[in-house]
């Protein structure tokens, strides 16, 4: 079983939304574990670790956005590990935020608008 990781999304270190219009492919973005990330009993990581990395797509299509994000690192107070990891799903799907298929882009309707920020979303370690 690969763990699953729960991370509100936040996309700069002020909190700051990542803007869906003017974001690009290769800008920065970090998320936060919301809960302790354990496979079993063994800790991975604790609740409030920092995932970074990058976009690395972020479609505009009439109705909605696509957007693929990497992240490559998770650090936490005395401790460090690599990432890689597919997204899952958002926490609450709704016909707001998906799954696109099968690329594993997150799909995010433009009723949304034009930020995104605090979105509680689950993705799966590759490992």
């Amino acid at each position: 079983m690969r763990p699953r990781a729960e991370m509100a999304r936040s996309s700069a270190p002020r909190r700051t939304a990542l803007s869906l219009v003017k974001g690009a492919a290769g800008d920065t973005i970090q998320a936060t574990l919301v809960s302790d990330l354990k496979k079993g009993r063994e800790l991975f990581a604790p609740k409030g670790s920092i995932a970074r990395g990058r976009i690395l797509r972020l479609e505009r299509h009439p109705g909605y956005f696509l957007l693929k994000i990497d992240f490559q690192d998770l650090e936490w107070p005395k401790g460090h590990a690599r990432l890689k990891l597919s997204f899952d799903q958002p926490a609450f799907p709704t016909r707001l935020i998906s799954r696109a298929q099968p690329g594993g882009e997150i799909m995010i309707s433009r009723q949304v608008g034009p930020r995104l920020s605090g979105i509680l979303m689950f993705w799966r370690s590759e490992h």
